[in-house]
């Protein structure tokens, strides 16, 4: 393939990942590059994978995967669904053009992340579930996996905002998702947490009309969760920093205070139609609206205002439309399985 008609295909790609392709940078930004280079020093990946098997899961554009083929993994499997078929705008094709480009032998398996299990897809050295807008604490994983073997059943972990400190100790009062302090919670943040298949499935799983942006849709969840009996364990060495990065995950649906569409709105009139737990809710529901545009930025934009309020009722609409149908939890082929 030829400089010109590889620019040409790169071009006609939305890349999530900064790949280099035939000497050419899908994402040639130096902050995006900076990002991905800080998130490999900080996953410690072996230098050296020879004879190693590499599952990398969620793998988009396969910028991970096609680094382990690098560091001389024996096999890498790049899996994904909802990045290549998903609602957003990211699709299979900068995956495929990568592979074509870079001569890989790295595979591909287009599975939903719930559908994965040893049976369907083997075992592997090494297992990559990442995402480019948190840095996890060493911890992370091995706190997770303590605390259910303390028989705790959901585990809600910290979560640090890039405003927030650090601090040994910061209470829950007066500090949340950024605390120190262990305790029991009503709910919990969907970037870090924890719950075995097994339960999470048989309380319903998540409700999919929980769309685009699907704000709240853990907040729902939690309801349901306690609403059987269930405690939510808040365990503070479970721990990430939240990047909030500027593009991909929920930035690619637009910033919410410079939108028409209804992507970030629609989420929360959802759960307040769909919770029997959220106090003052048909208050609350109308009157998201006029919330939605008293900030300082239509304070200080005011033609932005008819705009906001567009996509607010756009949402509310869609939302009155989504719960009319009903909840999608999780299928039968699901419950049937455990």
């Amino acid at each position: 393939m030829d400089a010109d008609a590889l620019q040409q295909r790169i071009n006609a790609i939305t890349w999530c990942h900064p790949l280099t392709l035939g000497g050419i940078e899908t994402r040639p930004q130096w902050h995006v590059r900076r990002r991905f280079q800080r998130r490999l020093k900080f996953l410690q990946i072996p230098q050296d994978l020879t004879g190693k098997t590499v599952l990398d899961i969620g793998a988009w554009d396969g910028f991970f995967s096609f680094e382990c083929e690098r560091r001389g993994a024996a096999r890498v499997v790049a899996a994904d669904h909802f990045s290549w078929h998903g609602p957003g705008w990211g699709t299979k094709a900068g995956f495929t053009l990568a592979r074509e480009a870079l001569g890989s032998r790295v595979e591909d398996i287009d599975i939903d992340v719930m559908d994965l299990a040893p049976e369907r897809i083997g075992t592997f050295d090494v297992v990559l579930f990442l995402d480019d807008d948190i840095l996890p604490f060493p911890d992370l994983v091995a706190a997770h996996v303590d605390a259910h073997r303390q028989e705790h059943r959901l585990v809600a972990g910290r979560v640090l905002q890039p405003w927030d400190e650090d601090s040994a100790n910061a209470s829950w009062a007066a500090r949340r998702f950024a605390s120190s302090e262990s305790r029991d919670i009503d709910e919990f943040m969907g970037g870090n947490f924890s719950v075995r298949r097994k339960d999470a499935i048989e309380a319903g799983g998540f409700d999919e009309n929980f769309v685009r942006v699907a704000y709240n849709f853990e907040r729902e969840f939690a309801d349901r969760w306690r609403a059987r009996g269930g405690m939510i364990q808040y365990v503070p060495i479970a721990a990430i920093h939240h990047l909030k990065a500027a593009s991909g995950g929920t930035r690619s649906f637009g910033d919410h205070l410079r939108t028409v569409l209804p992507g970030h709105s629609v989420g929360n009139y959802y759960y307040l139609l769909r919770s029997q737990r959220a106090k003052g809710r048909t208050r609350e529901f109308f009157a998201r609206p006029l919330r939605a545009i008293a900030t300082r930025h239509h304070l200080r934009r005011p033609w932005w205002i008819p705009i906001t309020l567009v996509a607010e009722l756009s949402g509310m609409a869609w939302a009155l439309t989504l719960h009319a149908r009903g909840p999608r939890y999780c299928s039968g082929r699901y419950r049937t399985e455990i």
